[in-house]
């Protein structure tokens, strides 16, 4: 069995490679997946048996083929970057230009603004309020005046009448 540090090497190992198809930042999906080529083990190496080098002829194209195979896809992936770093400067250049022509308000006159506001608010609530208390005056003057007589009978010598509640207020 052995020891708990080799698993942990074993844990290590990185993934396995993904086509550029499969990639998520691949940007051209024209170019169809291949799957990964084995490489070649050095035991069977046609030089050392001894015989003619035609089996590393057959192989030569397809390693070129592979390899440019590889690059084009590399390029693709590189010039795909390039076209969206291109596009993401564009927009933030046209960011940049438009917050320059669009100057914020400066933060006084939002504050300003919102004041005027308010004040508009209370002074229309103010008017509401006073317009309501001289109706509820109104009613009650004609309350009292109902209650307590005008004029004092003539017969009745008393001390004259408290003033009325409503002048109390």
């Amino acid at each position: 069995m052995p020891p708990p540090h080799d698993r942990r090497r074993d844990n290590d190992q990185l993934p396995p490679m993904v086509p550029m198809a499969m990639h998520p930042l691949h940007i051209t999906p024209s170019i169809p997946a291949e799957p990964p080529v084995a490489p070649a083990q050095a035991d069977s190496d046609p030089s050392s048996d001894g015989e003619s080098g035609e089996k590393d002829d057959d192989n030569e194209p397809l390693k070129k083929l592979l390899g440019s195979k590889k690059r084009n896809r590399m390029k693709d992936e590189i010039d795909a970057l390039r076209k969206e770093v291109g596009s993401m400067t564009r927009h933030l250049e046209w960011l940049r230009v438009s917050q320059m022509h669009q100057s914020p308000a400066p933060l006084w006159a939002d504050i300003a603004k919102q004041q005027a506001h308010e004040l508009s608010r209370v002074m229309a609530e103010n008017q509401h309020l006073r317009h309501t208390l001289e109706q509820h005056l109104d009613i009650a003057q004609e309350y009292i005046d109902t209650i307590i007589p005008k004029s004092v009978p003539p017969g009745d010598t008393v001390a004259a009448p408290a003033l009325p509640i409503i002048m109390c207020l």
